[in-house]
């Protein structure tokens, strides 16, 4: 089996702000948007959508999208269909009259980390959502706007917004 080492696909879609390592891999069809810095090492699987400024230094695992303003610092494995920094589900208001909130903040994830598949994380309304290092997420969890868990935390089933665990 040959090692796969400088190898962009020919149908990858890369913005031309982007910084991709030579010793990345990028999957066919994947697409990096404006100011990603994908570091050696990493791979984005087929498919993938990373948006605006995600930084990921390095990527066992990588079919999915991620949204802007996303640090995945040296995430250990990100498993597929799992989707993180989108904005999350806040509204001001009521009824006919209910507005949208932004979704200003960021999330940050620390080294080591290993997420499963399905895995929803809502970036920060004005504060970031953040994520220790060595945390293991189980599949199927969605972690809302504004939580911060700590280090070594294994298997979740999920978390409510505006908490500190860990």
């Amino acid at each position: 089996m040959k090692a796969w080492t400088n190898l962009v696909a020919e149908t990858a879609i890369i913005d031309p702000s982007s910084f991709i390592h030579p010793d990345a891999l990028v999957g066919p069809y994947a697409v990096v948007g404006p100011k990603c810095h994908i570091g050696a090492g990493a791979v984005i699987g087929a498919h993938a959508v990373l948006e605006r400024k995600v930084v990921s230094l390095k990527i066992a695992e990588f079919p999915q999208i991620v949204g802007l303003r996303t640090d995945l610092g040296g995430i250990g494995k990100l498993g597929p269909n799992s989707v993180v920094g989108k904005r999350g589900f806040g509204f001001d208001g009521q009824g006919s009259d209910a507005q949208l909130i932004p979704h200003l903040g960021r999330v940050l994830i620390g080294e080591g980390c290993d997420i499963g598949s399905g895995v929803s994380i809502d970036r920060g309304v004005i504060d970031d959502t953040c994520i220790g290092s060595h945390v293991m997420i189980d599949n199927l969890v969605h972690i809302a706007h504004n939580v911060c868990i700590g280090t070594i935390l294994l298997s979740l089933a999920g978390w409510n917004r505006r908490k500190r665990y860990g």
